[in-house]
């Protein structure tokens, strides 16, 4: 476990200065120089499902976003190279799980491909209509947003939420 630790800290420590260019080294650290390409190649399905950075290059992203995002790269790049020392990738026990997720996705795309072929818009407004016309008498509950004192306090907080969702990848 400190052996983790210590991994997780060094990415920390070594992750460099965010630069502004999408092409170029964003941070260095023992495994070798980062990018900001391998970054976004890494997080762009997480940015894409964020509607103020998606479709945004590196550099368009705010600077504690990029910090977070290269840290996140580095971590995960020190536990690939502590799997590999490992042999994780070796094992029977690795293999099998791998195989068992592969069968998952094959039937997820099956599905998906067949699906996405045979639903219409029609058909998904008439069940949108049905839905709605099943829960009328139902009790209602309108939410609103949360207000905070500042918009800067906004912000922070909503990066925060952010920030905790991509390190849960």
């Amino acid at each position: 476990m400190k052996r983790l630790a210590t991994v997780f800290l060094s990415a920390t420590l070594l992750s460099s200065t965010v630069l502004a260019a999408d092409n170029k080294v964003v941070a260095t650290y023992t495994g070798g120089n980062v990018t900001a390409d391998q970054v976004m190649e890494q997080f762009n399905p997480v940015l894409a499902m964020q509607p103020e950075s998606k479709g945004k290059s590196f550099s368009e992203l705010d600077k504690n976003v990029q910090e977070v995002l290269v840290k996140g790269y580095i971590n995960s790049k020190l536990l690939e190279q502590e799997a590999d020392k490992l042999k994780i990738r070796d094992s029977q026990e690795f293999k099998t799980k791998i195989k068992g997720i592969e069968t998952q996705m094959i039937q997820q795309e099956i599905l998906e491909r067949q699906i996405k072929d045979k639903i219409t818009d029609k058909m998904v407004e008439d069940e949108y209509k049905a839905l709605t016309t099943n829960l009328k008498g139902q009790e209602e509950v309108k939410t609103s947003h949360i207000l905070v004192d500042t918009e800067e306090k906004a912000k922070e907080i909503k990066e925060s939420m952010i920030l905790k969702i991509l390190l849960k990848i």
